[in-house]
């Protein structure tokens, strides 16, 4: 990765094997994300202990960040303005070219939900759709589909081997 590229980490991200820090990233931007600080538009009372813990939690990930020698910027909430609006018009400004922002849960998903088709004895088509300037970056779909193949080992093996199809990736894995 580039000196330009910043991981955006929100509250439910906070885990020590974070999929964006194997990404070669030095900059990482923790956000106080209105879905759990409170909306400008839909005020909503939180629990101030919540959030307090929140909070905590969430400075302690940015030392811990810090200490293994990533840039960490912690932008708090604001109850007047956007606080993620504002982070990535500043990155803008910066002219960061490429954000990060993983959310583990999307592959644990399709993952648990492959093994399951596995499991009653059909096959599963993958496939990674790249937009834009994705493309550039096919081997980050490579990287994805080498971690799919390692996580469907024990089930499944594959019958086509990851290749591009126009601007897709596709690989399917069929029962032992």
């Amino acid at each position: 990765m580039s000196e330009s590229s910043v991981l955006i980490v929100f509250p439910n991200q906070l885990f020590k094997n974070h999929p964006g820090l194997k990404a070669e990233i030095k900059k990482i931007v923790i956000v106080e994300d209105s879905l759990f600080f409170g909306d400008i538009s839909f005020q909503s009372n939180f629990h101030k202990q919540k959030l307090w813990l929140h909070r905590a939690s969430m400075k302690n990930y940015a030392s811990w960040l810090k200490g293994k020698g990533f840039e960490v910027h912690y932008q708090e909430h604001s109850k007047k303005s956007d606080v993620l609006f504002s982070v990535l018009k500043k990155l803008k400004s910066e002219k960061i070219l490429k954000l990060i922002s993983c959310e583990t849960h999307d592959y644990e998903f399709k993952v648990k939900n492959a093994k399951k088709f596995i499991a009653k004895g059909d096959k599963v088509k993958f496939t990674i759709r790249f937009k834009g300037r994705e493309l550039q970056h096919s081997h980050l779909g490579n990287e994805l589909m080498s971690k799919i193949k390692e996580d469907m080992k024990d089930i499944g093996k594959v019958e086509m081997h990851p290749k591009f199809d126009g601007k897709q990736m596709i690989m399917v894995i069929q029962p032992l």
